[in-house]
Order: C-alpha cells, then structure tokens, then sequence
C-alpha cells in the first residue's frame, strides 16, 4: 500500500514538472531546501497530544513566473500529554522489600511525510513575495513507547497496540495520503538564498486509528484519539543554484536576404 503511495506521488511529480516548464519568459533554475518548525496533532475525539519539533528538507525547481515545484521528506516527533502513570514494584537496596513507584508514561508519534508541492508566488519580480502552497503526499506514523529512555528526537523504541475508532485492535502504526495548504512570505536575504516563513494544515485521509498512544495508555476503546489534521508554523532557507534568468525568443531566421 505504501509503495502505491509513493509512486503516486512520483508520478505527480514527473508530470508536474513539464508543466512548469512550458512557460519560456524564465529559464529552469533548482534549489535545495532546509528548515523546521513545530506542529501539533489536532481532529480526534480527547485532546492527547503536545506541540513537537518538526524538521524539513528537499528540492525547489523553479520554472515559471509565479510557480515553483516542491518536493521534500519532513519528519516530526509528538509526545503524548495527559497519559496515566504506571506502576511498578521495585527492589529497596539494601533490604530487597518490595515498593511500588509511579513512572509518567512516555509514548512518542514518529511521523514522516513525503510529499509534492505546488507554491504560488503573487511577486515574481523583487526581493520578497508572499506566496501560497498546495500540497499532496504521504504520512507514515507510529506510537512509540519510550518510557524510561531518553526521550531524544531519533530514539527508538516498541511500537504501541491501541485501537481504532471502530473499536478493534491494532498496532499504532500507519500510512496515510494526505493534502496541505500553506501560506507564507520569503525574503532574499543574499543572492539567491531566501528565508521563507509561514504556516500549514495538513489532512490525512482515512485516518481512524489512535495516533496518540492514549487507547494503549488506558486499554479501551473509549480513549481513542485519532487525529486527522496536523498543522504546524516553520521557517526555512531555499537556496537556489543559479539565478532566475530571462529566456529571450530568438526570431525565425530569414531564409533568404538581400
């Protein structure tokens, strides 16, 4: 099912790009594109989730006056708020008895997106411009258990079993499509490097399975927290390999002169 995903995305991708190339008043010019923000997971029935770092990377192709083609990989990690303590019996050195201490629990969703995007840019001309986005792509989650770990951006841990909204068991783990809009302004702050700010909302399509770990936390169906929208505020540099250049038309050549 993923793969499917992914080559639809692919596929977008490769037709997407003669488009923007049809259009000759500017020549193709390709950037590289590295950022970060935050987001949040919002939509499920209970509020269980927490604002989470988000980072972001990938090529900018640049063709026509007002559109730019995107194509990145974003990657967000989001901690699980208002969850349970656990309990758990432990030795007391010296004496070996037996107590019982509450450790909070501490469950991860691990998100990675890949995607294509289509910006608009209202000024094609100058050193800024606002600009809006359209995207389409691929979510992949997973809830993750690191409770006792070192709760760092990358580390790893066993995924969690929950439940979806209809009520049946399943791992917390899953891929979805998803549709984004953005908007936002860029500024050139050096020749041809752009700080580009703004803001985003994401929909994931089809998704009812918890993605917030809470359904595994309490073991019911009645806590589930399937999230749907992910919306998230960052900021980023573009930096483009050559500058935007203006492809004269090259009259028809006579073919016969005095």
């Amino acid at each position: 099912m993923l793969r499917i995903k992914l080559t639809t995305i692919a596929l977008l991708l490769a037709l997407a790009a003669p488009l923007a190339a049809q259009e000759e008043d500017y020549g193709t010019r390709i950037g590289i594109l590295l950022g970060g923000g935050a987001g949040k997971y919002v939509g499920g029935n209970i509020d269980q989730t927490s604002l989470g770092p988000i980072l972001q990377g990938g090529v900018r192709v640049g063709a026509r006056r007002k559109f730019d083609i995107l194509a990145d990989v974003r990657y967000g990690s989001f901690k699980s708020a208002g969850l349970p303590a656990d309990s758990f019996d432990v030795f007391l050195n010296p004496s070996l008895e037996l107590d019982s201490t509450r450790v909070d629990l501490q469950y991860y969703n691990r998100t990675w997106q890949f995607e294509v995007g289509l910006q608009y840019n209202f000024k094609e001309d100058g050193r800024w411009s606002p600009w809006l986005l359209g995207v389409f792509g691929a979510t992949m989650w997973r809830v993750k258990d690191l409770t006792g770990k070192s709760a760092g951006m990358f580390t790893d841990g066993p995924t969690l079993r929950g439940f979806d909204e209809g009520g049946g068991e399943v791992l917390l783990s899953d891929s979805n499509l998803h549709l984004a809009f953005g908007a936002g302004a860029e500024f050139e702050f050096v020749r041809r490097a752009w700080l580009q700010v703004g803001g985003r909302i994401d929909y994931l399509i089809d998704q009812n399975s918890d993605n917030t770990g809470a359904s595994a936390a309490y073991n019911s169906p009645s806590r589930v927290d399937a999230n749907n929208i992910l919306w998230s505020l960052y900021a980023g540099v573009h930096y483009f390999f050559a500058d935007k250049t203006v492809v004269a038309e090259v009259p028809p050549s006579p073919e016969g002169g005095e």
